[in-house]
């Protein structure tokens, strides 16, 4: 099962002690604490995608130049954060499958270059931005984040929510954002324990 946005805005909601007539005041702030949970939240946890090159070689010097944040956008949106940090660039051999391609080059963490004389099919491997939050998203979109991830989210809204106006309740729902977080990078069974709950519609609010 996976959370939606209603699922997540709902313990947000009861995080911050709000009654039902108070959730419209606080949509604006809530969407902008959703966006700014789910950066911080691909960083901690990267979503992968995959942007395949077809190339066809030429008797030519040089390299080919691909800018992958181009490339990977869906319509206007930026998806592409950077490539994940190992074999970011396979080659498809023969025999063999996909192999890491030694002879492509990377610059800037954005522009991928293989040689002209290079031939074959590549795959990219980058780390993906979750797609963003608005008004018009609906009720039971599902939230592209690791389940672990999934139970951060709530405190990490509330934080944000709150930071400007109320700094004790803030800093108390950083802390237990951050004390999760810990636990759950240290210690892998708590964190495959809370994948499988959060999998299973569970709620810890």
């Amino acid at each position: 099962m996976k959370i939606t946005w209603k699922n997540i805005k709902e313990s947000a909601y009861r995080l911050m002690f709000l009654e039902p007539r108070e959730y419209e005041s606080y949509d604006e702030a809530v969407i902008e604490a959703a966006n700014y949970a789910l950066v911080i939240l691909a960083e901690e946890f990267p979503l992968k995608a995959v942007y395949d090159i077809v190339q066809t070689a030429v008797d030519e010097e040089g390299m080919n130049e691909y800018d992958l944040r181009q490339l990977s956008m869906q319509g206007d949106e930026e998806t592409f954060l950077g490539f994940v940090d190992d074999a970011p660039i396979l080659a498809l051999c023969e025999g063999t499958g996909w192999q890491e391609a030694h002879e492509a080059q990377i610059l800037l963490d954005r522009y991928v270059f293989l040689p002209k004389t290079a031939e074959g099919l590549y795959r990219v491997v980058y780390k993906k931005a979750p797609q963003r939050i608005d008004g018009n998203t609906a009720e039971e979109h599902a939230l592209e984040l690791s389940a672990a991830a999934n139970n951060l989210m709530p405190l990490l809204m509330a934080y944000r929510v709150f930071k400007d106006d109320d700094m004790a309740k803030a800093a108390q729902y950083y802390n237990e954002f951050r004390d999760m977080l810990w636990a759950i990078k240290r210690a892998p069974t708590l964190r495959d324990d809370i994948a499988v709950m959060a999998e299973a519609g569970y709620e810890r609010i």
